[in-house]
């Protein structure tokens, strides 16, 4: 080949090789463009929070195609409960226990309801315990809570609520816990009473020739006619003289004086009330001179014993009232060994502030000391038992215990409670005991409340008023022979020897038939 022909060719090559690489460097460069504007075309489209700025600010070569994180979208929180939803869902009334409860199918109402105008009409609230609420509807807030018999004044009425005026606050009140009208002292029921047994008439009794006696009690009825349901026509000491005109099974006809009444079979002892005479006592016999002896050593003083009871040598003493419980302990909550009639002489054996204990006939037991005198014999008059007379303490213990049994009673609810401690206490049939410790202490009665918890519990002003009204001024404001009362709700039908009364701010009240 020659040499112009070899040269020529190489240039073509050359030429064809630039060519090659020309459109090679164009293809990759336009590639690597079109790549990057993809990459950040999906950047842009990924970012949950993008901008016009975001999508400019740096060449799309130059920016890096990176994957941005999805933030997912919290959930709103949930709507606490609030103390106020809780107390919606409960019942508009809240009552202590023992309290009646209320009628259960009273119905929420909506807070918007159709009022009618009322001209200011007297009403009272009929419960133990009642909410003022600011709107007529459950779930508003409760302005004050109101007890039995507090005087409203309604202004309105709907359906269900009436808007009214307590004092200086008004709102509304649920209308199955108002009552309109004026508050009535609660007036018993028309009950029957226990068939009081047939009275004898005068052709069952047997004539008797005059026959003497006396009583054998401290305070023993003489009534008008032979029955426990009879009129009272007198209450006769121990040892009032009686003659005895005729007789039955169970009762005396008898002559005190001028008056012919009727005296219960076991309390009258016939023949004549004798005075005990002295014995003689025997002149001493002379006797020689004695002897030298040793002196004795000093007899040590006796020692309390474990209950706190200093020892006593037998010293005599006698029961200075009517009907005294002896009892296992030194306490009115023990069991009750024997009762003592007035006179009874019992051996004095030991003693502490409050208590003797003693010994009658080999038993040993405890008893007040307030009921026995030291001496060998008791007076022919029994000394009469103090009526009335409570100590400041004693209503204390009164008070405190009507306010726990009954904290939102009204004057006449307090007082009912505090009636039935009374009639126990002065009951002389020795079902209960015969002091006012002893019969708010006694077992499974008042909720054993403790004497301590009776000490340190502040009574409100009520239940001192009642206390005060029954123990001092007035006497029980329920028939003597009522001492039973129980809530309401549970019921009229009790134990068989329950008969009822009637019922009182949410407590029934019971005669017990055995404690006649």
């Amino acid at each position: 080949m020659k040499p112009t022909q070899r040269s020529m060719r190489l240039c073509s090559m050359l030429l064809v090789f630039v060519l090659l690489t020309v459109e090679l460097f164009g293809c990759t460069k336009h590639a690597s463009t079109n790549e990057a504007l993809v990459s950040n075309d999906i950047a842009l489209y990924d970012t949950p929070y993008h901008t016009e700025a975001d999508a400019t600010s740096t060449p799309a070569s130059e920016t890096p195609a990176t994957d941005v994180p999805t933030v997912e979208p919290t959930e709103s929180p949930t709507e606490p409960i609030t103390p106020e939803a809780t107390l919606a869902q409960s019942t508009d009334e809240l009552r202590p226990s023992g309290a009646p409860e209320d009628d259960p199918t009273v119905v929420q109402t909506p807070s918007h309801e159709a009022f009618v105008a009322v001209n200011g009409e007297k009403a009272y609230i009929n419960r133990s315990y009642v909410n003022l609420r600011q709107q007529p509807t459950t779930e508003s807030d409760i302005v004050k809570r109101l007890t039995y018999a507090t005087e409203a004044v309604i202004n309105a009425e709907s359906d269900n609520w009436y808007k009214v005026n307590v004092g200086e606050s008004e709102g509304y009140i649920a209308k199955p816990y108002l009552t309109r009208g004026e508050v009535l002292t609660p007036v018993p029921t028309a009950t029957p009473k226990p068939t009081p047994a047939p009275t004898p008439t005068s052709a069952s009794f047997t004539k008797v020739n005059n026959v003497a006696a006396y009583t054998n009690r401290a305070y023993v009825n003489l009534r008008s006619e032979p029955s426990t349901e009879s009129e009272i026509i007198t209450v006769m000491p121990y040892g009032t003289k009686l003659v005895i005109t005729a007789k039955n099974n169970e009762w005396y006809r008898v002559k005190k004086g001028s008056e012919t009444a009727y005296v219960a079979k076991e309390y009258v002892t016939i023949g004549s009330l004798e005075t005990p005479k002295p014995t003689s006592t025997p002149k001493p016999t002379s006797t020689p001179k004695p002897t030298s002896t040793p002196k004795p050593t000093p007899t040590p003083k006796p020692t309390a014993d474990p209950d706190g009871f200093t020892p006593m040598n037998n010293v005599d003493a006698y029961v200075n009232v009517g009907d005294v419980n002896m009892r296992k302990g030194p306490s009115s909550s023990t069991a009750i060994l024997d009762v003592l009639l007035y006179g009874t002489v019992v051996k004095l054996t030991a003693q502490n502030s409050k208590w003797y204990k003693v010994n009658y006939n080999g038993t040993v037991g405890y008893v007040f000391k307030k009921y026995l005198t030291i001496g060998s014999s008791a007076p022919t008059t029994p000394e009469p038992k103090p009526q009335g007379e409570f100590t400041d303490y004693e209503i204390h213990l009164v008070a405190a215990l009507v306010y726990l049994e009954a904290p939102g009673s009204t004057a006449v609810g307090c007082r009912a409670i505090a009636s039935i401690i009374y009639n126990r206490v002065k009951n002389t049939s020795n079902r209960f005991p015969d002091d006012v410790a002893g019969v708010i202490l006694q077992k499974n009665q008042f909720g054993n409340r403790s004497l301590q918890k009776l000490e340190n519990t502040v009574p409100n002003k009520a239940a001192k008023e009642a206390a005060e009204y029954v123990f001092r001024t007035h006497g029980s404001t329920l028939p003597a022979n009522v001492f039973f009362y129980r809530a309401a709700r549970l019921g009229i039908e009790w134990q068989d020897y329950m008969v009822y009364y009637t019922t009182i701010e949410g407590n029934n009240f019971y005669y017990g038939i055995k404690y006649f």
